[in-house]
């Protein structure tokens, strides 16, 4: 297993680098399932560090439970395919409506091509879902929809649906809407924002939709480098200084943080930001 280990975490692999490991079968077979989890949570959060995308593939038959519950855990995004169909069993920092979602997946030409979406899979999610806030058992579930455990099961995994006609008393009788099982109605988020890791320094829109929230955007400055506001705002904003020493114009007055430094500016606005040494300097800007 080190050997494995030395071999994905090479030198070699850094910012933009695709590693695909298909080898979870295998390490779940030779080395059982507890030595597999540690050492995908190991190596994974290792390459994500370095920029690196990293594709891990096994059978849920060969893998087991413990095995796909561990790397579910730590994984960003996971996807199941079964049946020529594409389910999203995770998405971590996206949209709501795409957890449980399913789509066709044609793998017959070079490019795989996922096409329809099946309302199944991400009724599938909202069961499991509602079914756990409820702490209801498959049986217990079934029995307030007046069908067998065994439709609840299909229907979580995404192999078959609820009629509708089973659906509106099911919901009636767990107190929620037909919406929040298939997500459209979810409280928004959590959403996680990453700067861009490239080379050149810039300014990074974190969250930048004034509809559902503060406006946030990390701004990057070169050695004695000015740059303006990333938008023009009226109202309260906040400046938190991640690195550097930054000077903060107000128009009248001019404010300078250092790392860890936080401004609050309620009636002036924010103009500029000028970093007053030679080395890299970077600030948190956020418009609430």
């Amino acid at each position: 297993m080190a050997d494995l280990e030395s071999v994905i975490l090479a030198d070699d692999i850094g910012e933009g680098a695709r590693v695909v490991v298909t080898a979870l079968d295998d390490l779940m077979a030779r080395f059982g399932a507890e030595a597999t989890v540690e050492f995908y949570r190991r190596t994974c959060p290792n390459l994500f560090d370095r920029g690196a995308i990293a594709y891990w593939v096994g059978s849920r038959e060969l893998v087991g439970a413990t095995v796909a519950e561990g790397v579910t855990r730590v994984a960003q995004c996971v996807f199941e395919l079964r049946d020529g169909r594409l389910r999203v069993l995770k998405a971590e920092g996206r949209s709501s409506w795409l957890q449980g979602a399913m789509v066709d997946l044609d793998l017959t030409g070079e490019v795989p091509v996922a096409s329809r979406e099946h309302a199944v899979g991400r009724l599938g999610e909202g069961l499991k879902r509602v079914r756990a806030e409820r702490n209801l058992t498959q049986a217990q579930m079934a029995e307030l929809a007046h069908v067998t455990p065994a439709a609840v099961s299909q229907a979580e995994t995404g192999r078959r649906g609820l009629s509708l006609d089973t659906l509106v008393p099911l919901v009636e009788a767990l107190g929620v809407g037909l919406d929040d099982l298939l997500g459209t109605g979810r409280r928004r988020g959590p959403f996680i924002a990453r700067p861009d890791r490239r080379p050149t320094r810039s300014g990074s829109a974190l969250f930048d939709d004034p509809v559902t929230g503060p406006l946030v955007h990390l701004v990057e400055l070169e050695g004695e480098e000015s740059r303006g506001v990333p938008v023009p705002t009226h109202g309260t904003e906040l400046v938190l200084c991640a690195e550097g020493l930054v000077m903060v114009d107000l128009g009248e007055t001019t404010p300078v943080l250092r790392a860890h430094d936080a401004l609050m500016v309620t009636e002036e606005s924010v103009l500029s930001f000028t970093n007053l040494a030679s080395a890299p300097a970077s600030v948190f800007w956020v418009a609430l």
